[in-house]
Order: structure tokens, then sequence, then C-alpha cells
């Protein structure tokens, strides 16, 4: 798999002056990640999976962007799916599950924009 610096490279990008994200121990706020997908936080909580390890299956990200896509709600499914993405893609730690580290991520990407070593 190629490096940041690799894929700046490859795509013309010059990265010298970008910050990266540094995680820090941060915990996922449910009222924001409720907010960016429209759920009630506590839907949310109780489909958060805290046993051995915390984040979301894949089976119910997959289930509400079903849902999504026949309520026809565009602007929340492409952030449910890039949330998905986030997990299985660039994170995949474990399989069919999209983990703490991938939500945070999404996340800072998403209302901060603090993850700009990922903006391409």
């Amino acid at each position: 798999m190629p490096t940041f610096e690799e894929y700046a490279q490859i795509l013309d990008m010059q990265i010298d002056k970008v910050i990266p994200y540094q995680h820090l121990d941060q915990h996922i706020s449910m009222s924001t990640l409720a907010a960016i997908m429209r759920l009630p936080a506590r839907d949310l909580e109780d489909s958060f999976i805290c046993e051995d390890r915390k984040g979301f299956s894949l089976s119910f990200l997959a289930e509400y962007l079903h849902q999504l896509g026949e309520e026809k709600d565009w602007e929340v499914f492409m952030d449910v799916f890039a949330l998905a993405l986030f997990g299985i893609m660039l994170f995949p730690k474990t399989k069919r599950f999209v983990d703490n580290a991938s939500i945070s991520v999404y996340i800072a990407y998403r209302t901060r924009r603090k993850a700009q070593s990922l903006q391409f």
C-alpha cells in the first residue's frame, strides 16, 4: 500500500505544510456522530459494540445505508458510506467492523477538517 507521500507524488500534491491528524485518546462524541448520521444518540449507543472492541458492525451500517437509500436521503447516505469506507478500506483492523479509531478520524475529517493529510 502506498504511503501518503507516494500518493502525493502520484497525484502531484504538495503535503509539506499539512498537519497530520493525531488521535490523542479522544473519545467519540455520540451527539456529534448522531448529528452526522441523523440517528438518535441512544440508538447509536445501543449499536456501539463495547465488549472487547468499540465501534459498529458493518452489518449495522449496511442496514442503515439500505434504509437511507430507500428514503433517498443521499446527504446522510454519503456520510454513512464514507464512514464505512474509512473503516473497511483506510483502517481495516477487524473484518466487517468499523472501529473506534476509524470513527474518530472520520468525525475529525467531517467536522473539523483536522485530518488534513486525508484530503485529496
